[in-house]
Formats: structure tokens, sequence, C-alpha cells
């Protein structure tokens, strides 16, 4: 008999079933349930658990945590009183609450909330961000009510399609690339009922910042989630964290997978999901020159150390063009201490870089605006029409690399010439 893959020992580890089988429904017992405030979300969710003749109870409020990351900072009394009414009912309900310290689907990581070899659950799927670690993260919508009441969540196990990766990305190349040429290769319907592990020698060459890009941004493939095998990277990583007593689950040797497919890393190119959606995929060379009028670097598909150092090192003694706007948001306070320590933070500053202190909101249009017929390269996790306020305007996403270039240049530019 074939051993059990990852997938299937976390989801084995959080049931009370004897066993899990592919394709049948179970109910799952998660180890952290994760929400933001956000309007028709979290207050739909506390009016669903308070309301009505029912006076409901959350039966585990300690695995609950909720993040205060979205309309900060707040510009009227509308968002003040949201917040106010989030924080009442965290405090009704012994829930932890978040506030001021990033964005939730990093800092779960950072403060050790979500460990590797755990079951995390959300309304958003970026939450399956904490795969960069080792973890199963698995976006439910509205379904997180469930566990929220109850505890336990139903799931239907899935299929599990294994990428190994071999060698190491070449200057100005990063994980979102990788993300992008898989969509690419397989459209954005490939992952419909699919859970993803990758692996691999050239598994070990990507830093666990970039292995959370490319898990959190796996629904462009139609996944459920993905997540990469553990290794001494990723407890490097947490060690440098601070965590302790790192513990890994791992796929055996010879876990079945439904699935395998390979990528040479030293093949892929700078790669760009172009307007008007995230499955339009095209390598840079088809748009280089394309004028561009605003650049973001954050949001929770970026902002992190190594994107930042990129962008410090490309823009060091430099100046962005005078026709661009530069916005780079760190993820977290975390990173954004550590990026001023390292000087990051002042390069940009120097080069015309405006940076914000860490907010979701240049990722829907609250943080930035775009006028009629403009156009931004940004990190961020979604370019449909409209994502940044205004459906007359397009979005093109690449890695952080890519926006620093085209920040000096005004246009599409290839890092490796500033690498």
């Amino acid at each position: 008999m074939a051993g059990k893959n990852i997938v299937y020992k976390i989801l084995e580890s959080k049931s009370d079933s004897v066993g899990v089988d592919a394709g049948l429904t179970y109910m799952f017992k998660p180890d952290k349930i994760v929400l933001y405030d956000w309007p028709a979300i979290s207050d739909w969710l506390a009016e669903a658990v308070d309301g009505g003749s029912e006076q409901r109870k959350i039966p585990d409020p300690e695995r609950l945590v909720v993040f205060l990351d979205h309309l900060l900072p707040v510009t009227n009394p509308k968002e003040e009183k949201f917040h106010k009414d989030t924080r009442d009912w965290c405090v009704k309900h012994d829930v932890d609450y978040v506030e001021g310290k990033g964005i939730g689907h990093q800092v779960i990581v950072e403060e050790g909330m979500v460990k590797p070899g755990m079951l995390a659950t959300h309304f958003d799927t970026h939450i399956s961000c904490v795969g960069g670690i080792g973890a199963l993260g698995i976006g439910i919508m509205k379904e997180v009510l469930m566990p929220t009441v109850s505890g336990e969540m139903w799931f239907t196990a899935p299929s599990v399609v294994r990428i190994n990766l071999d060698n190491d990305f070449r200057d100005g190349v990063s994980g979102r690339d990788l993300l992008h040429k898989v969509v690419s290769d397989h459209g954005p319907r490939w992952g419909l009922g699919k859970i993803f592990v990758f692996g691999g020698e050239g598994a070990k060459n990507i830093s666990v910042e970039s292995r959370m890009v490319i898990c959190n941004l796996a629904n462009y493939f139609g996944a459920i989630t993905a997540l990469f095998e553990p290794d001494e990277r990723t407890r490097e990583y947490l060690e440098g964290l601070g965590q302790k007593n790192i513990e890994f689950v791992s796929s055996d040797p010879d876990a079945a997978f439904d699935d395998v497919v390979h990528y040479d890393l030293a093949t892929i190119e700078p790669m760009i999901a172009a307007h008007p959606d995230t499955a339009n995929i095209v390598p840079i060379n088809e748009l280089e020159d394309m004028q561009v009028d605003v650049g973001i670097i954050g949001t929770c598909a970026s902002g992190r150390i190594e994107d930042l150092k990129w962008a410090a090192e490309i823009l060091d003694g430099k100046t962005v063009n005078p026709n661009f706007k530069l916005f780079v948001v760190p993820t977290t306070n975390k990173i954004f201490v550590e990026a001023l320590g390292k000087g990051y933070v002042e390069k940009i500053v120097k080069a015309g870089g405006f940076v914000s202190s860490p907010t979701c909101d240049y990722c829907y249009g609250k943080g930035v605006v775009l006028g009629d017929g403009q156009k931004a390269i940004s990190t961020q996790t979604l370019n449909v029409p409209g994502r940044l306020g205004n459906t007359n305007a397009e979005i093109y996403l690449s890695n952080a690399a890519v926006v620093a270039a085209t920040a000096i240049e005004g246009k599409i530019t290839d890092p490796k010439k500033y690498l």
C-alpha cells in the first residue's frame, strides 16, 4: 500500500473518522478559524451568531481570531463604528482580535497562531498563504459560520496533485512568476476540486516568503488550496520568528498522488497577469514598453522582506519616473520595522516611493484609486476591472522586482537589467 501525502495526513488528524477517503465528505475540526472585519462578512456573521431567539455561544473562542486589517486608517465615523462593533463583539464572546499589526494572513504565521501541520479556515481563500509553512489553509466563504458556532467544518476530501520543482530561479524571477506560469500552462479551472503540494529539490531553493505567495494565489488556477512540503528552510524561517519546538507533517517517501507534474525553475521568466483577469497570463516581453502610471508593492500576496529588499536594491540611487507613482506597503509591522532597520525604506523613499503602514486597503481601491485610462502594475491579488476604484482603468499583476523596475522607467520593464 502506498504511503500517505501531507494533505491526507493533516485531514485525518483533524477528523474523528477512521481514515479519510477521496470524494467523501467528513467533519473536520480546524485548529484556527480566522476572520477579518469587512461589511457583509463580519457584521453578517455577528448577526448570525447573536440574532434570533436562540443565543448562541462560541464553543472554542480560543481557536477564533478576528483581524481588523481593512478600512485602515478609518476615513469617516461610519468606518470607526464598524471597527468598534467588531471589537465589542469579540470582547462579548472572549474572542481575540488583532488590530494594527498588519495583514492577518501574514500575522497568523509571524505570531505562531498557525503552525506547520495545522488546519486553518477563513472566509477568504487567501488563507491558503499558510501553505508556505506546510499548513493547510482552506477558504470556505460564508460556510465559516459553521466552525464558528460548532467548532467543526464539513469538507469533501479532494484529489491531490504534486508539483515537483527542479533547479532555481534566475535573477528577477520569483514564486509569483512560477504561479503565473502554471496558470498559463493549465488554465483557470485546472485545480477545481484539487489541492496542490509543491516539493522536489527545486522547492528547497524557494524562500518561505515566495512559497507563501504561490500558495496565496493558487485560486488563480482554481485550486482549493496549496502547500509546500516543509523542510529545513521552513524551520529556519520559523526559528527566525522566535518560534521553538517546531514539528512538521510531511508526505511519506512513497506517498500517492492523483497526478504529478514537473517544472524547471531555471526556465521560468517574469510573467504578467494582464488586464482584465488573472487568467490572461503573458510573458513580460509581450508587454515591455507599455506605459504605466501607478505601481503597488504590498498586500497579502507581497510586501514581505524579500519584496522590499528587491525594491530597495533596484531603486537605490535612482529616481521614480516623474510620470509614475509608486506605493509600497509592508505586509506587517514586523516586516516594516525590519525593512527600516535594513535601510530598505530609506532607499525606496529617497527614490520617490510612497511607503504606507500595513493595511489591506491598497488591494481594493481604497488606498489607491486609478483615473480613467490609467494603468497600474501591482503585486496585489486581483486585477478585475474596478479593483482599484475605476472600471475604466487597467491592472497588471507581477512580482515586486518588475514593479520596481517599471517605476524607474515608467513602462513595464524586465528587472534583470537592474539586478
